[in-house]
């Protein structure tokens, strides 16, 4: 988490001039829907507000974070596991912000949990084979 803070830097609206040309934002207004650091920084401190206390410690627990913009929408998830002696993984919790408001907001929603359960299929059966071709 404060990693991922110190990531953002300073608040601030990223100038458009500086994403790439083809930056679609999903058809809306850029000046009406900018990307705001100020507001990925508000959504990691709920996800950490929301996960403060719930959090198991110890040896085998650990903590991820990550944020995310999509549907002109911020959001954070901060998913905790834990492994067992024989070397298995659980998901313990999986927490996530969120205050719906309209359609959009609820494909947004749609889209965070399909995420979230496709992220952990790939996290325990998907594969990358490289080879030296």
């Amino acid at each position: 988490m404060d990693y991922l803070l110190q990531l953002l830097g300073p608040d601030r609206v990223v100038p458009r001039a500086e994403l790439p040309k083809e930056f679609p934002n999903y058809d809306a207004d850029y000046e009406q829907y900018p990307i705001d650091t100020a507001r990925f920084r508000r959504v990691l401190t709920l996800a950490s507000e929301k996960q403060a206390g719930k959090a198991e410690a110890g040896n085998g627990y650990g903590i991820g974070v990550a944020m995310h913009r999509s549907f002109l929408t911020y959001v954070a998830t901060v998913v905790q596991v834990q492994v067992n002696d024989g070397g298995q993984v659980q998901i313990k919790r999986v927490t996530r912000p969120w205050t719906p408001a309209g359609r959009k907001s609820e494909m947004a929603r749609q889209q965070f949990e399909g995420a979230a359960v496709m992220g952990t299929s790939l996290s325990f059966y998907g594969e990358i084979t490289a080879t030296n071709a």
